[in-house]
């Protein structure tokens, strides 16, 4: 078979190719791996030589997978990726300080209403209308002719009753008699006020002013 044959061949089956390069390697490594197990297994056995170990072919921690696990220790994890989460510790809540009692402000005092004014006392003064009562009783005449009254007087304040012969002109107690005649007199008060007095009669005449 040519080159060209062949490359054509293995361009076809290139995965054929490549699975049995694997399997070549493979092999290899397998029998680089127990020759140098059996080499370790003489250098083991012939202690009265110093023949220096051959070196082998692979790294030496390249099959550490190989070997027994070492037993862990007591505070030692079987997983060391395992990563321990902090346990959250609750926060100290500080209760707040208590509040002062409220004080309730004092109602303004209220100072009482001053008492009323005491009432004015009216003292009442009773007063009362002094008069007479003049009663016309008859005629007279004097030594010289003139014509006199005869009168009786009742007097309100002394409660007395007197008589009198009064000629015109004559006063009584701030009463005048203005003029008498056979059957009337006249009598005039404190505020010129006249008033007549016929015969066998009285009247009430006023003094106040």
């Amino acid at each position: 078979m040519d080159a060209k044959k062949l490359n054509e061949s293995v361009q076809k089956d290139w995965e054929k190719t490549i699975f049995c390069i694997s399997i070549i390697l493979l092999l290899s490594a397998v029998f680089f791996f127990v020759f140098d197990l059996m080499s370790s297994k003489d250098a083991d056995l012939s202690m009265s030589t110093n023949a220096p170990k051959p070196r082998s072919l692979l790294n030496e921690k390249a099959l550490a997978f190989l070997d027994p696990v070492p037993p862990l220790g007591k505070d030692e994890k079987p997983f060391y990726f395992q990563k321990t989460f902090a346990v959250k510790q609750p926060k100290k809540v500080t209760p707040p300080p208590p509040k002062p009692p409220k004080v309730e402000p004092k109602p303004p005092e209220t100072k009482p209403p001053p008492p009323p004014p005491p009432k004015k006392t009216t003292v009442l003064t009773m007063r009362y209308a002094e008069f007479k009562n003049i009663e016309f009783k008859g005629v007279t005449k004097s030594a010289s002719g003139e014509l006199l009254a005869l009168i009786s007087v009742f007097d309100s304040k002394t409660k007395e009753t007197k008589d009198f012969t009064v000629a015109p002109g004559d006063k009584l107690d701030g009463l005048s008699v203005d003029m008498i005649t056979s059957d009337m007199l006249m009598i005039t008060n404190k505020k010129n006020e006249t008033q007549a007095i016929t015969l066998q009669s009285s009247e009430k005449v006023m003094l106040d002013e």
